[in-house]
């Protein structure tokens, strides 16, 4: 398996007085590659939507499939449908083709110049030209390393301040200039993407004048997360559970009073309670000597999901890296830290459970670890279950 993993984020501001943004991102696996293509739609709106959307579809279907890019730009030229007003189809594009995760080929069609930053700093790129349907492509191949981070962006970025703020817009130089000065080593794709989109928004005064859209990639090594949530059915399977747990490398996360008090008694470590980290919905979190991280089962699971689902969204921002309670360092370490997660799920009964007051039964547990199983893979995490 390839030592690297590709976290990517994307956010977008509308054009104010739009309910839609004019531009798409779309995101594809073929088989070990992954294609990401930024397109901008003409103008705004219903109709830009259309045209970047039918564009960035097209584009990560055929590259996918091996479609050679010429091909691809006269398919596209030829199926976008065409201003009446202006007599054209037009649409950008900016995409990145990630081979086995070692190498990105990026084609830039109309859209500012990624920026890609190593270690930190500006890394420049040497574009080829090509003619391709009368339209011009650059093109370029970059090797990818640990720590790498490329940002794509439509003009909507580089409008940002006209008039306003800044007389000729906010430059690419200038945009380069603020993410090496931003820059911090452990920053995720989505925190970059979020430094990229608050600082347009604020030069657009919080009224954006045109859609404006990051795509934010980094390069990280792969970082494994073994999670282990209530105890096996059988008790006579508890030693062989967890030590099949204890053997995997990475982080380790328990879910479950029960649970932490067999983990406790197998490893012969004392449980202790974090009594600092309770609050009116959680109890306190645990401590166990060679465990990460102790919570509460289910309920913490289930805030686990809905922050899950809203982050997917970007319908709310966090900063989980900086909060003590153990819901916060529980996203954390699923959203931001890792790219390899293990869920260890045991079927027992929880007797507390049973108490009609906790209307929480086996079903409601595993829909809940199944639903945030699915929105994690839906991240771009690696995500296995096995059940005891």
């Amino acid at each position: 398996m390839n030592d690297l993993s590709i976290e990517t984020h994307t956010l977008s501001l509308h054009k104010l007085g739009e309910e839609l943004c004019g531009d798409t991102v779309v995101e594809k696996n073929a088989g070990k590659d992954k294609i990401l293509v930024l397109s901008d739609g003409l103008g705004s709106g219903v109709k830009a939507n259309i045209l970047s959307t039918l564009s960035s579809t097209m584009i990560a279907t055929m590259i996918g499939k091996g479609v050679p890019l010429q091909e691809v730009m006269d398919t596209v030229l030829k199926t976008l449908p065409v201003c009446k007003i202006r007599d054209i189809a037009y649409s950008t594009f900016t995409v990145f083709h990630i081979r086995k995760g070692k190498t990105v080929t990026i084609f830039n069609y109309d859209n500012p110049e990624p920026v890609i930053l190593r270690q930190g700093k500006h890394h420049p790129l040497n574009y080829r030209h090509v003619e391709m349907s009368g339209r011009k492509v650059s093109i370029a191949t970059h090797g990818l390393q640990t720590g790498d981070a490329l940002l794509a962006m439509s003009d909507g970025c580089v409008h940002a301040g006209v008039g306003a703020e800044l007389n000729f817009g906010w430059q690419r130089h200038h945009i380069i200039e603020y993410l090496e000065a931003m820059y911090m080593d452990d920053y995720s794709a989505r925190t970059l993407a979020e430094l990229l989109i608050d600082e347009c928004d604020s030069l657009y005064h919080f009224q954006p004048g045109d859609d404006t859209t990051t795509l934010a990639l980094k390069v990280t090594p792969r970082k494994n997360l073994n999670l282990f949530v209530g105890p096996p059915a059988h008790k006579d399977s508890d030693e062989k559970a967890m030590s099949l747990y204890l053997s995997k490398k990475g982080k380790r996360v328990i879910c479950g009073g029960s649970t932490a008090q067999m983990f406790a008694r197998y490893m012969d470590k004392p449980l202790e309670v974090n009594m600092a980290s309770a609050s009116v919905s959680l109890p306190p979190a645990g401590k166990i000597e060679g465990i990460d991280l102790v919570s509460e089962g289910i309920i913490t699971l289930s805030h686990v999901l809905k922050n899950a689902k809203a982050h997917l969204e970007g319908t709310q921002r966090f900063i989980f890296q900086s909060k003590n309670d153990t819901v916060s360092k529980l996203c954390y370490l699923l959203f931001e830290e890792a790219t390899d997660i293990h869920f260890f799920v045991g079927k027992a009964i929880n007797p507390a459970h049973q108490n009609p007051d906790l209307p929480i039964d086996h079903t409601v547990k595993m829909r809940i670890i199944t639903d945030l199983k699915a929105t994690l893979e839906t991240m771009g995490k690696t995500v296995r279950m096995s059940q005891f």
